[in-house]
């Protein structure tokens, strides 16, 4: 077996059972196989920070919030002000960008509100999304509204309460 690294820097090994195969961290194999202690939820964290480190000396069993105060704490994970507004920046573009924008009309023609995406419809109105779908495929009424798909990129901004 050779470990491999995978993008979050951990290593995994590959396992063949009745020609299945299977990919999993080394980390995890290790404090399953020789560290007491496990409970539901348990996260195994690397106590000296070293993700290739995986002796079992260096594991222990914490919770998943514990894992990332520490992560924090011991300089392997930081977010400033800066980043964290990049972060959320580039997630509202990946959202316009990727989602398909829709628009709610009142039965008299007039447009109610502009909604990036399907899912943000659903978060603000409380529609399904199969129904709201249906309709501006067929040009039908579902929750009292008439319901259109926009041109992709026509909703620029995150809509706060729809616009």
């Amino acid at each position: 077996m050779k470990p491999c690294p995978i993008n979050s820097g951990y290593l995994t090994v590959h396992l063949k059972v009745d020609g299945k195969r299977y990919s999993r961290l080394i980390h995890r194999l290790v404090a399953e196989a020789f560290l007491d202690g496990y409970f539901e939820g348990a996260t195994v964290d690397h106590k000296d920070g070293d993700k290739h480190n995986n002796c079992v000396e260096n594991l222990e069993w914490v919770t998943k919030s514990e894992n990332i105060k520490r992560a924090y704490k011991n300089g392997l994970r930081y977010e400033t002000e800066n980043c964290a507004r990049a972060h959320a920046e580039r997630a509202a573009r990946n959202k316009i960008e990727q989602g398909k924008p829709i628009a709610r009309y009142s039965l008299d023609g007039h447009e109610l509100n502009r909604f990036y995406s399907l899912m943000e419809a659903r978060r603000q109105l409380g529609v399904h999304i199969s129904a709201i779908t249906k309709a501006a495929n067929q040009g039908t009424v579902s929750y009292g509204c008439l319901w259109r798909w926009l041109p992709k990129g026509s909703v620029t901004t995150t809509p706060q309460g729809g616009s």
